[in-house]
C-alpha cells in the first residue's frame, strides 16, 4: 500500500456545521475563497451553512467581501485581483447572472469592474451569491473566479 493524496472533483465544499462559529468561519472562508480572484484548486466552489447559521455567516461574509479592493496586485491596499482572461470574465458572468434568473439572491457584487482604470484588465466584483440550487450552472460547473455562494441546510 502506497499513501496518497488525490483531488477527485469534490467541487471544493466548505462546510459550517451548527456548532461553528458562524463569523470566524466567514472570516475563514473570505481569506480562502478570494485568494487569487478565486482562481486556485482550493477555492471552495460550495459553501454549505448549517440554516441556523446562515444569516450571520452571509452578514460577516459580506461586510468583509465589501471592503476588498479590486486593482494591481502592485498596490498594498488591493485585495482583489483580475481574472485570467475576457473568457474568464464572461464565465463568471454567466454563471452569475444565471443563478439570479433562476430565483438566487446576488448580496453583493456581481457585475464586471471597469472603473478607475479596470478596464484595462479583467476584473470582476468580489460576488456573493445566497439560496443556489442545483439547476444553476454554479452549483454544477466550477466557476475559478471571485463568486461565493452559500446554501442554507439542516441535514447534519
Amino acid at each position: 500500500m502506497k499513501r496518497i493524496s488525490l483531488e477527485l472533483g469534490g467541487h471544493a465544499p466548505f462546510i459550517v456545521c451548527p456548532d461553528a462559529d458562524p463569523v470566524y468561519a466567514a472570516k475563514g472562508l473570505s481569506l480562502v475563497k478570494f485568494l487569487n480572484t478565486g482562481q486556485a484548486c482550493i477555492s471552495p466552489n460550495r459553501i454549505y451553512v448549517h440554516r441556523d447559521k446562515l444569516e450571520p455567516f452571509l452578514s460577516e461574509l459580506k461586510n468583509r467581501v465589501d471592503r476588498m479592493k479590486a486593482g494591481s496586485g502592485l498596490n498594498a491596499d488591493v485585495s482583489i485581483g483580475p481574472l485570467i482572461s475576457s473568457k474568464a470574465v464572461e464565465k463568471v458572468d454567466l454563471q452569475v447572472r444565471d443563478a439570479v434568473n433562476k430565483g438566487g439572491q446576488l448580496l453583493t457584487g456581481g457585475q464586471r469592474l471597469t472603473e478607475d482604470g479596470l478596464d484595462k484588465g479583467f476584473f470582476y466584483a468580489p460576488t456573493i451569491l445566497s439560496g443556489v440550487t442545483s439547476d444553476m450552472l454554479i452549483y454544477r460547473e466550477e466557476t475559478f473566479g471571485p463568486v461565493a455562494n452559500a446554501h442554507g441546510h439542516s441535514l447534519f
